[in-house]
């Protein structure tokens, strides 16, 4: 009897052991002594420009391997033991391309694209009529960025030029990791400026980091150069009263003001900037710009020494050439950005996603149950402005509260406080990696992107098209698709968006994600097509045919919509058609007005949260919607003479559960583990608080 009964008590332990085991494991993030909480695959995120290997001379082209079904993957949804989804093999396929170095002593001097060893990054002569270069790039404001007579023209309207501020720029990086140097050279004029102003004209900015709609609103952001009707090269390098200051203007040797003339601008990895102009059928030398020990010098067309001073830029480590006009307007043609090659290798990859027979791709929400959805937001690239310079410091309301920092302005947006894994844009392709795969290892079935504010006006082409949804929205795509190639386990994708009663926003979406074949394996389907949320019934505008649409928002008594947020979400669960429960909000926190204001309903520990999974697990509906991730800045209103912030405030008033530095840390992801593991075993809903 005593033998049997040792055998028992060692079962019940072994079995427990199993289950703390099981429980442990559930979330794969791990937390360090400051409390930063990433995914084991995170890597340190370049971004590598690809080259046309067509176009690059100077190139030896290779085939790489075919590794067809060694990235394969089983895609399940959230009840995997009882409904399988799909099935999908990823085939990955590599093409190397060998770049030998341009000639070292060949440096210094301008370069034809038909030299050895250069690529060309760009060329455009605008023959196409598309000031956006077909997605290549981006302007500030449309309506006043066209091509007319084969001509680039800004700002440029009602078949007259004006002189608004407002910039343009290539998507192209100067990348310096794989270029010895970078040339940009066009034809321009300068038809008209408002004044007689040296600086009233056309800007070319080089090393500039935040190139969106932002430029130059961020000051000693680059190197810029002014060139006006008064036939005059100002430069401008310094932060000065909040603008990049002027520091010298210097005469060009042609007229931009009647005719187009040839301006060629060099840069290098040490921020040597040379500007040429084509006289007489030779380029000369205009203006030269260098940065050493802290000190910034102009030299002159004569290599005369013309300014020095300490450098005042606040920043040259972007990688982007931004075309901008103030007082004046711009007529450009025939623009190229060539790079002069370093030794290397580069590596292309094609991801391929093949369903298995009698098996489609995406996730089929029709077959699915048990879905566990999340609010995520891919706002990052427009409130901190596009680029690849690191962000490590921005408004921050907790520590304004603190007196630590000033506040932003009105509208602005302010982090109630920093993520584990630091401020970060949503292209930044580590942090999208790391967020797939901490919300992959929770159980996480997909993702709903916040599109909300979002309308027509966001149009291809646009830098607000490009920052808040091209950017953020394909990095995301890529890296779903590049880690189920490596055989990880990460979420889909579900677009929420405002739309207008055209629903041009829901036609542009389509085109530019959906209809891509590369993709179709990241999104959610149901009836044939894409699963789509709106904050409007699909009744209310057009296109509708596109996706299967639900409504969602929030706060409402609404009982036929999806809600991500109910203060109480007791008998809040909208239904189906049949009358089957279909989805549940879920939220960590919940404002009734401002979540600044006394009436909002904080964490409470947990508490607030466990309340509400209480419900999901009494009902448990097709679909859980939890909010939020990543959910960390809100904008600042001021209401009734008072600061008031919308959806976040600090950490006590804030819903967000992706991991933050210090404070709880990453607690609410761990209850996050825990609370899908729970509900899918159908077990009751834990008490996860804090005591």
């Amino acid at each position: 009897m005593k033998k049997r009964k040792h055998w028992i008590l060692w079962a019940l332990f072994a079995l427990l052991l199993t289950v703390c085991l099981v429980t442990a494991i559930a979330c794969t993030g791990g937390k360090d002594d400051t409390g930063d909480t990433t995914a084991a695959d995170k890597t340190d995120g370049e971004q590598s420009q690809t080259t046309d290997p067509a176009e690059s001379s100077g190139s030896e082209e290779t085939t790489g391997s075919d590794e067809t079904g060694s990235g394969s993957a089983e895609e399940t949804s959230g009840n995997a033991e009882e409904t399988t989804v799909q099935r999908v093999r990823y085939e990955v396929e590599e093409v190397t391309i060998q770049h030998t170095g341009y000639p070292d002593e060949k440096l210094g001097m301008p370069v034809h694209e038909r030299d050895d060893n250069v690529t060309k990054l760009l060329g455009a002569n605008f023959s196409s009529g598309d000031a956006t270069l077909d997605g290549l790039a981006s302007a500030r404001n449309l309506d006043v960025t066209s091509v007319s007579d084969g001509k680039f023209r800004m700002p440029y309207s009602n078949g007259a030029f004006g002189g608004s501020w407002t910039t343009w720029a290539p998507e192209v990086s100067m990348a310096f990791d794989r270029y010895k140097q970078v040339q940009l050279s066009c034809n321009m004029m300068v038809p008209t400026a408002d004044g007689n102003a040296n600086w009233f004209g056309a800007f070319w900015g080089c090393y500039v980091s935040n190139y969106t709609e932002k430029i130059p609103d961020n000051p000693g952001d680059g190197l810029w150069f002014s060139f006006s009707r008064e036939n005059k090269l100002t430069v401008y390098g310094a932060d000065i009263a909040s603008w990049a200051g002027g520091l010298v203007s210097l005469d060009l040797p042609v007229s931009v003001a009647d005719a187009e003339q040839e301006i060629t601008i060099l840069c290098t990895p040490e921020r040597t900037t040379t500007v040429y102009a084509m006289v007489n059928g030779t380029r000369e030398v205009v203006c030269k710009v260098t940065f050493e020990d802290g000190i910034m010098r102009i030299y002159n067309g004569k290599a005369e020494q013309v300014y020095e001073h300490a450098a005042d830029v606040s920043t040259l480590s972007g990688d982007h050439f931004v075309l901008f006009t103030h007082m004046g307007s711009i007529q450009m043609d025939n623009l190229k950005i060539l790079g002069c090659d370093r030794d290397y290798v580069e590596t292309k990859k094609t991801i391929k996603a093949i369903p298995a027979d009698g098996y489609s791709l995406g996730l089929d929400y029709d077959h699915a149950d048990e879905l566990i959805s999340i609010c995520y937001s891919i706002w990052f690239d427009g409130i901190l402005g596009s680029g690849t310079d690191p962000v490590t410091d921005f408004n921050n309301i907790t520590e304004a509260l603190e007196g630590k920092r000033n506040w932003g302005g009105v509208t602005a947006f302010h982090y109630w406080a920093k993520p584990a894994q630091g401020y970060y844009r949503s292209s930044d392709k580590a942090a999208a990696r790391n967020n797939l795969q901490l919300l992959g290892d929770a159980g996480v079935d997909f993702l709903i992107l916040d599109l909300t504010n979002h309308n027509d006006g966001y149009a291809i082409g646009s830098s607000l098209w490009n920052a808040w949804v091209k950017a953020p929205i394909e990095t995301l795509l890529d890296c779903i698709m590049e880690m189920r190639s490596e055989g990880k386990t990460v979420p889909y994708v579900v677009m929420w968006c405002g739309v207008s009663a055209e629903g041009k926003l829901l036609d542009d979406l389509y085109n530019t994600f959906f209809a891509e074949e590369k993709w179709k394996d990241c999104f959610v389907y149901s009836e044939g097509k894409p699963f789509m949320l709106t904050t409007q019934k699909p009744i209310e505008f057009k296109r509708r045919d596109l996706y299967t649409v639900r409504k969602m928002w929030g706060l409402t008594n609404d009982r036929n919509i999806w809600r991500f947020l109910s203060v109480d979400n007791t008998n809040t669960v909208a239904k189906d058609k049949n009358k089957n429960p279909e989805q549940i909000g879920v939220a960590v926190a919940s404002q009734e007005t401002y979540m600044s204001e006394p009436t909002a309903h904080g964490r409470d520990g947990g508490r607030f949260w466990n309340k509400q999974w209480q419900e999901a697990f009494r009902v448990h509906p097709k679909v859980v919607t939890l909010t939020w991730w990543n959910e960390w800045a809100a904008q600042m209103f001021m209401v009734d003479g008072k600061r008031s912030f919308v959806d976040n405030y600090n950490q006590e008033y804030s819903r967000d559960i992706e991991p933050m530095a210090g404070g709880h840390g990453d607690q609410y992801y761990k209850w996050l583990c825990e609370y899908i593991r729970a509900y899918r075993a159908h077990e009751e809903c834990p008490e996860l608080i804090e005591k």
